[in-house]
């Protein structure tokens, strides 16, 4: 509106349409663009004006999706591939998700960015459980090694005292 008074109408009609598209439902938005439309004998029917940020609003969504459903799909791939490379692999893909997520908040509904975060935990919590049971993996095998190695030389003890004996 200020940009209205002030006499900017292309400005004015510019920001009505921006809000339009974000919000179709803005009652204030939808009757300053007529008043503006009106004034300047322009048509404010929003077929023509908001078509252009529509389809701008539209490609940063798409645009955005793909990196994010892209990185997280990277990071469950790397997670289920279950080596610490693949690991580390895994949390930097989370972070470009993180990434992708808060790159354009403002062109997505609370609702999305709320269910995109739950999908970054998920897949965080996914890491650090397949992490967990990897190390635990790792640990049972190298103990098992420790194990053997430790009967292989009590039994070489044995055969050595054996030998000494006899």
């Amino acid at each position: 509106r200020r940009e209205q008074a002030a006499g900017r109408d292309q400005r004015a009609l510019d920001l009505y349409n921006e809000a339009v598209v974000l919000d179709p439902d803005n009652v204030d938005a939808l009757e300053g663009r007529r008043m503006v439309g009106e004034r300047t004998g322009m048509r404010t029917d929003g077929s023509a004006l908001g078509s252009r940020e529509e389809q701008r609003l539209r490609r940063i969504q798409q645009e955005t999706t793909y990196r994010f459903d892209n990185a997280l799909n990277t990071a469950r791939q790397r997670i289920a591939a279950g080596t610490p490379d693949d690991f580390r692999a895994a949390r930097v893909a989370i972070d470009q998700a993180r990434l992708a997520r808060s790159s354009n908040p403002t062109a997505f509904p609370p609702e999305q960015l709320e269910a995109w975060d739950a999908r970054i935990r998920e897949t965080e919590l996914m890491l650090a459980e397949t992490e967990g049971r990897a190390a635990e993996t790792a640990d049972a095998e190298a103990n098992r090694r420790i194990q053997e190695e430790i009967l292989r030389a009590r039994r070489d003890a044995d055969a050595a005292r054996e030998a000494t004996i006899a």
